[in-house]
């Protein structure tokens, strides 16, 4: 009986033991490198990560961490992920700021190995350390550190002495050189500053130059549309500082900006760029000019025109002859033909003219009667006539008698 007690006790605490070494797995252990480690900036770089489960019996599920670059570093466009781990999620978007793995399983001893390609556009000596790396069942391990040198021509600060002007105002225009680089000497600076864009400021009258850098040239002409600084030397972390006035020529929003390069770094460009500043358009004298202009001129054209032309024509030729078998027979013949005709000569044209259609006429035909108490005129042939008759009778009465 003691026998059989004795293996039970064995066998269960064998069983215990076992169970016990299950529950105690070391965490999961990270590391990254950067590769190159000098580089200069807008260049891209590769950085490589490597996790390792280190325990020899058991398998670390859950398994992940998350970079956050640092600043001035993001990842590269596009990032050339290559690699995996674990059948984890990998997640790297091109331009952001962080690198991060989810869900990876890996077995007892074994590691994974994955890269990105990643961006720097701010010169310095960079260091760069992930969050812990954790497992479901392994618990929380360590972080992962790793250094670049990121070298760079000089950063290039503008900044002008107003933030609004007039037309044709005038303000200041600063430039500030300075040598990122911790252990890097940048000789042969040169500079191109623009006052703006489309030359929305020059170079004032007089440029007002002030300050110096490196012992380089600066040329500033009058007018001009850059600024200029060749030939200046800037120690590690040195830096210098010079102005120049400008004239706003154009109304609108505009900002300043230079480009620089050095001896040390010929392939590499340092860019700067101003805040804005705006240029207030003139202020005209309001004129208020009417768009509707009101013009009455009335016209009025009758198409009627009044024409009275009253005509008398008498038609008839009354001849009265009398026929008395008397010896003195006159006869009177009235051959008067008066003829009136009264044509009215004034013409009224007022503005309004108005054209009647009826047109009235009249004729008169009545033939005026001699007055009484006259002698009618007679006409040559019947005067003829009478002359011939008397003279007959005349002879007449000479043979009678």
């Amino acid at each position: 009986m003691k026998r059989y007690v004795g293996v039970a006790s064995l066998a269960l605490g064998s069983l215990f033991a076992t169970s016990h070494l299950s529950y105690a797995q070391v965490p999961p252990s990270i590391s990254k490198q950067f590769s190159p480690t000098q580089i200069e900036t807008g260049q891209a770089f590769t950085l490589s990560f490597t996790i390792t489960n280190p325990n020899a019996g058991v398998s670390l599920t859950g398994v992940g961490f998350t970079d956050s670059l640092p600043s001035g570093m993001t990842v590269n466009s596009p990032p050339n992920l290559s690699g995996s781990c674990g059948g984890g999620t990998l997640t790297a978007v091109q331009l952001s700021n962080s690198i991060s793995l989810s869900g990876a399983t890996l077995a007892a001893g074994a590691g994974c190995n994955f890269s990105v390609d990643v961006y720097n556009t701010t010169a310095g000596f960079k260091t760069n350390t992930t969050g812990a790396v954790t497992s479901t069942n392994g618990g929380t391990g360590n972080t992962a550190s790793a250094s670049v040198t990121v070298l760079g021509n000089a950063t290039i600060g503008l900044a002008f002495g107003a933030s609004t002007i007039p037309l044709n105002g005038t303000t200041s225009l600063t430039f500030t050189l300075t040598n990122p680089n911790a252990a890097l000497t940048l000789t042969g600076i040169e500079v191109v500053g623009h006052p703006s864009v489309d030359s929305g400021f020059v170079v004032a009258t007089p440029n007002g130059l002030t300050g110096s850098c490196g012992g380089g040239t600066i040329t500033a002409n009058s007018g001009a549309t850059q600024v200029l600084l060749s030939g200046a030397t800037l120690g590690a972390g040195a830096s210098c500082t010079f102005s120049v006035n400008v004239t706003g020529m154009i109304g609108g929003v505009w900002y300043s900006y230079a480009l620089d390069f050095s001896n040390e770094l010929p392939t590499n460009i340092g860019f700067g760029q101003s805040p804005n500043i705006t240029v207030l358009p003139p202020t005209d004298t309001p004129t208020i000019t009417p768009t509707n202009t009101a013009t009455s001129t009335p016209t009025s054209t009758p198409t009627n025109t009044s024409t009275s032309t009253p005509t008398s024509t008498p038609t008839s030729t009354p001849t009265s002859t009398p026929t008395s078998t008397s010896t003195n027979t006159p006869t009177d013949t009235p051959t008067s033909i008066p003829t009136s005709t009264s044509t009215p000569t004034n013409t009224s044209t007022p503005t309004s003219t108005q054209t009647p259609t009826n047109t009235a006429i009249p004729a008169s035909t009545a033939i005026p009667a001699p007055p009484l108490g006259t002698i009618p005129t007679l006409s040559f042939p019947m005067a003829a006539l009478l002359a011939f008759a008397l003279a007959g009778a005349a002879l007449f009465l000479i043979k009678r008698s």
